[in-house]
C-alpha cells in the first residue's frame, strides 16, 4: 500500500512538472513604454502611438510601427516616428525570446535596435535591450534594461523601463509604467556643467483595453526631461491591430 501511494505521488509530480507554468497572456504588451519579454501570439501587429507634453523641447511625437513573427520566438519590426523638433526618425528592431515562463518560470528576451534621429547621418544609434517579465494570475510585471551608443558621435546612455499591471476584467488592464534614461561620459558632464540634469524620467498610470483583434492603452503622468527644462504633465496612447 505504501509503495502504491509513493508511486502515485511520483506520477502526479511528474505530471505537474510536465504541465508547467501557464503561459503569459500578452497583458504586458499593453504597456505604453518598453518592449514585451514574450512573443506575440499573432503573426502581424500594426500600431499607432502618440505622446504629448509641455515639458522639454520635444512636445509631440507620433509613430507608426509594424511587427512580424517569422519564426517561433523571433520578432522583427520597423517604425517611423515624427518628432516636432527633429522630424522623422526611422527605427528597426529584432527581438528573440530566450526564456519562456511555461518551462523556465520567467519570460526573457534580447533585442537589438537601430534608429536614425531625424534622418541625420550623424544621428545613428544602436541599442541593446534585455527584457524580463513574469505573469502570475491576473498580475504581471516587466523590466527592460537598455544600453545605447551613437555610431558617429559615440554618445553613450543607459535606460531602464519598469511596468506592472493587473487584469481587472478579461478585456481591462490597469497599472503603472515608468522610464529612466541617463547620459554617460562627456555629454553628461557638459549638461551638468551647464546646470542641467543628465537624466530623464517619465511615467505614470495607464489603462489598457484588449480584444481579439485590438489593443489600446492610455497613460497619464509626468515628464522630467534632460537639461534645465522643468517637469510637466505627459499623455501617451497606443493603438495596435493584431493581424
Amino acid at each position: 500500500m505504501a509503495r502504491a501511494l509513493i508511486l502515485a505521488a511520483a506520477l502526479l509530480g511528474q505530471a505537474a512538472l510536465a504541465q508547467g507554468e501557464p503561459a503569459s497572456d500578452g497583458a504586458d504588451r499593453l504597456l505604453p513604454l518598453g518592449i514585451s519579454a514574450s512573443t506575440n501570439a499573432n503573426a502581424w501587429t500594426a500600431s499607432t502611438g502618440a505622446r504629448a507634453s509641455n515639458a522639454g523641447a520635444v512636445g509631440l511625437r507620433v509613430s507608426e510601427s509594424l511587427e512580424y513573427v517569422p519564426l517561433s520566438r523571433l520578432t522583427v519590426g520597423v517604425s517611423l516616428e515624427y518628432r516636432d523638433v527633429v522630424g522623422l526618425t526611422p527605427e528597426a528592431t529584432a527581438k528573440y525570446q530566450l526564456l519562456d515562463q511555461r518551462t523556465q518560470w520567467i519570460d526573457a528576451a534580447a533585442a537589438l535596435k537601430y534608429k536614425q534621429v531625424g534622418f541625420d547621418p550623424n544621428g545613428g544609434e544602436m541599442e541593446a535591450v534585455l527584457a524580463a517579465g513574469r505573469q502570475q494570475g491576473p498580475a504581471f510585471a516587466t523590466l527592460n534594461l537598455v544600453a545605447g551608443a551613437g555610431l558617429v558621435e559615440r554618445d553613450v546612455d543607459v535606460e531602464a523601463y519598469l511596468g506592472a499591471g493587473y487584469r481587472v476584467l478579461p478585456y481591462l488592464v490597469v497599472g503603472a509604467n515608468t522610464q529612466g534614461k541617463w547620459l554617460l561620459g562627456d555629454p553628461a558632464a557638459e549638461v551638468t556643467a551647464a546646470g542641467g540634469r543628465p537624466s530623464e524620467f517619465l511615467g505614470g498610470a495607464f489603462v489598457g483595453l484588449t480584444t481579439r483583434l485590438l489593443d489600446a492603452s492610455l497613460l497619464g503622468g509626468f515628464l522630467s526631461p534632460q537639461g534645465t527644462v522643468p517637469a510637466g504633465p505627459l499623455v501617451m496612447m497606443r493603438l495596435s491591430f493584431k493581424l
